[in-house]
């Protein structure tokens, strides 16, 4: 959504009076990711200018049709973006949120393709495909499950925060596993080492993590879903540790934890399934954390998840 001048004159007011960009964007009633987009490129919080937005809107404007040539500088940002695991597409989508000219991402794959180095940057491979429903799951019952149909319908629209995803990647000898924890509505991750897939040690780690997460972000968890391994026996400690609702989605349904197994993938990146990770240090964990959270994500408008939440 376009700004008018009166409006930027308003976000300056605003955010000198230390109003949060959340706030600013309900009392001008535009999307979040507006403000967040205006202050990135008029200056920051610190330093922005409602004079110099509105003239570089209007230049902006008065030349959008016209044809860029992108030169080795523009190259560069570029390259360092791929070499910083950017896809193509989150390198052009963050850089027209943050109001650069940049190529198509058609451009920048084919630039990609040409260097070697650079294409060891882009994610590759994907699980199999099975068929929806083709299986039966093999794997014991656990008991009191709640199944993901009885999930309220407002899980769905990832409108809110605290609605969590969960799962466990195993290491390549099956002698370590990684807890991964997403935020459906704003894609923020969290990885924690376990060295077993004991339920009640990944109880205890799950816990830590979310009342951290919590703190953090002054939010409240509101759901817990999980696919059926026995892993997650704990979730009814889980759920009342949390005060939140724990849901299980069906076997083989790994759609219904979509943002999950994104995450996974993500991940999977820097930890390859013939890798082993037993013993990862929690500094390589963190990193691949920090990693996932400061990358830009197209449903988030190219914002990044730590930007967005």
């Amino acid at each position: 959504m376009s700004l008018n001048q009166a409006q930027r004159y308003e976000i300056r007011a605003l955010n000198a009076a230390k109003i949060p960009p959340k706030n600013i964007a309900l009392q001008l009633k535009v999307h979040k990711s507006t403000i967040y987009r205006e202050l990135n490129r008029g200056g920051g919080r610190q330093h922005y200018d409602p004079v110099k937005s509105q003239e570089r809107a209007d230049l902006l404007a008065a030349t959008s049709h016209l044809h860029y040539d992108y030169d080795e500088d523009d190259w560069k940002i570029v390259d360092g973006k791929i070499k910083e695991d950017y896809s193509p597409e989150q390198v052009n989508g963050r850089a027209k949120l943050d109001g650069m000219g940049v190529p198509s991402v058609a451009t920048i794959y084919r630039h990609v393709n040409k260097d070697e180095d650079l294409k060891k940057h882009l994610r590759h491979g994907k699980k199999p495909y099975r068929k929806r429903g083709e299986k039966k799951d093999k794997r014991g019952q656990i008991v009191g499950r709640v199944p993901i149909e009885e999930r309220p319908a407002i899980v769905d629209e990832k409108s809110r925060v605290g609605d969590i995803e969960i799962d466990l990647i195993n290491s390549a000898d099956h002698d370590a596993n990684l807890l991964t924890i997403n935020d459906r509505m704003t894609n923020y991750s969290l990885i924690r080492y376990l060295p077993t897939k004991n339920a009640k040690d990944l109880k205890r780690t799950l816990v830590r993590a979310l009342k951290d997460f919590e703190k953090t972000f002054e939010v409240k968890i509101l759901t817990v879903t999980s696919d059926n391994g026995k892993e997650f026996a704990c979730h009814a400690e889980i759920a009342k540790a949390m005060k939140a609702d724990y849901y299980f989605a069906n076997p083989y349904h790994s759609w219904e934890r979509g943002a999950n197994e994104n995450m996974n993938g993500l991940i999977r990146q820097y930890l390859p399934k013939k890798e082993s990770f037993k013993g990862i240090s929690p500094r390589k964990v963190r990193w691949i954390q920090d990693k996932l959270n400061n990358r830009p994500r197209k449903r988030l408008d190219f914002m990044t998840p730590l930007e967005y939440i």
